[in-house]
């Protein structure tokens, strides 16, 4: 009977610890997939010209509350995902080289262009380290949309 009731806490253990080490898994691809967006996403063409602004990655966490502006280096547009399966989906299409798949995430509304320096309010932030950041946009063509950026592309 000892054994019984040993084997069911370690097959729980084991499914528990697989489960963290899936979700690990799963979070370590999210954050490469970030990574890569912010270097492989085209420059915008529009407004570029003689800009200087260039994004430099900061050690700042932001807040809710806290008011901030969009920014990605090489005045490139920045892609903001309206909920965490449409930046999931932008990571999948992104990785895969899958120009209609980004496309049809334009398309649908499920991913939006802000340009670079867009002014924006956090309003959520996911993980510990904020890996990403809600925002609701504050100006521009895109003023009062809301959705999810890597923390690259959050500056103060």
């Amino acid at each position: 009977m000892a054994q019984t009731g040993g084997g069911a806490g370690a097959e729980a253990g084991a499914k528990k610890g697989g489960s963290m080490l899936g979700t690990l898994a799963l979070l370590a691809l999210f954050l490469m997939g970030l990574v890569w967006l912010q270097s492989a996403w085209p420059r915008s063409t529009a407004g570029t010209a003689g800009s200087t602004a260039a994004a430099t990655p900061g050690p700042s966490l932001f807040r809710t509350g806290d008011r901030v502006h969009l920014r990605a280096a090489g005045g490139k547009l920045i892609p903001v995902a309206t909920d965490m399966a449409a930046g999931e989906a932008l990571d999948k299409a992104q990785a895969a080289g899958d120009d209609l798949g980004l496309q049809e995430l334009l398309a649908t509304g499920r991913v939006f262009l802000a340009e670079p320096g867009t002014a924006a309010l956090v309003i959520d932030r996911e993980g510990i380290l904020a890996v990403s950041y809600q925002i609701r946009v504050q100006d521009g063509p895109q003023k009062g949309k809301a959705g999810w950026v890597p923390r690259e592309f959050v500056q103060p």
